[in-house]
C-alpha cells in the first residue's frame, strides 16, 4: 500500500507538495459537462489507467431506502459506504485519512467514483484518488466538475503530459489552471 498521506494536503489538495494543476467547468453545472469532463478525461488518459490504484473514503449520507443506482454499484464493491453503516467506524468522520486502497477493474469504477464526486450535491463527502502509478501522477475528481493533478515524485514527463492536457482543453467550457516549472 503506498503511502499517500505524504502526498495529500486535505485541507487543501492545492498546498500539496507536488500539486501541478487542475480543470474546472467554467459555466454553470449540468450533468453533460460532469459527462464531458470525464470522457475527456478517460479518452486523454485511459492508457495509463492499467496500473491505477483507488484510495476512497467516500461516504453516502443517502436513506437505504433511497440509494441512486450509481452509489449501489460502488457500496457493492466497498468504494463507497453509507453513513448509516458506519457511524461508529473509521469512516465516520471523512476528514479523517482513513482511505482504503482498491485496485483498478475496470473503466467503469473510475467513471462513477468520478461521476458521483463531481455531481455531489451534499449527499457525499470523503475523499477519493486515483493514482496513475505509470506516470507517478496523483489524480482526484472534484465537484467544481474536473480533475486536479500531483506529482508524486517530480518526474518532468508527469508534468509534460498534464500541461499538454491542461492547454488543450475545450477553454470555452473549463477553465485550467498549471504550475509552471
Amino acid at each position: 500500500m503506498i503511502n499517500i498521506e505524504k502526498y495529500i494536503n486535505l485541507k487543501s489538495y492545492s498546498d500539496s507538495p507536488g500539486w501541478l494543476g487542475f480543470y474546472e467547468r467554467k459555466c454553470r453545472f449540468s450533468s453533460k459537462l460532469v459527462d464531458e469532463s470525464i470522457n475527456v478525461f478517460m479518452a486523454n488518459f485511459k492508457k495509463y489507467l492499467n496500473d491505477t490504484i483507488i484510495y476512497s473514503s467516500l461516504i453516502c449520507f443517502c436513506l437505504n431506502n433511497n440509494i441512486p443506482y450509481k452509489y449501489r454499484l460502488l457500496l457493492n464493491l466497498g468504494c463507497l459506504k453509507l453513513y448509516s453503516d458506519c457511524k461508529d467506524c473509521e469512516y465516520s468522520t471523512p476528514q479523517r485519512f482513513n482511505m482504503k486502497e482498491f485496485l483498478f477493474s475496470d473503466y467503469n469504477l473510475l467513471t462513477n467514483l468520478s461521476y458521483i464526486v463531481m455531481k455531489n450535491n451534499g449527499d457525499i463527502a470523503g475523499h477519493c484518488f486515483f493514482i496513475l502509478k505509470e506516470l507517478s501522477l496523483l489524480v482526484y475528481p472534484h465537484d467544481d466538475t474536473g480533475f486536479g493533478f500531483i506529482a508524486m515524485d517530480g518526474k518532468l514527463s508527469s508534468y509534460l503530459i498534464v500541461k499538454k492536457f491542461l492547454q488543450n482543453l475545450n477553454n470555452n467550457k473549463f477553465n485550467h489552471q498549471i504550475i509552471n516549472i
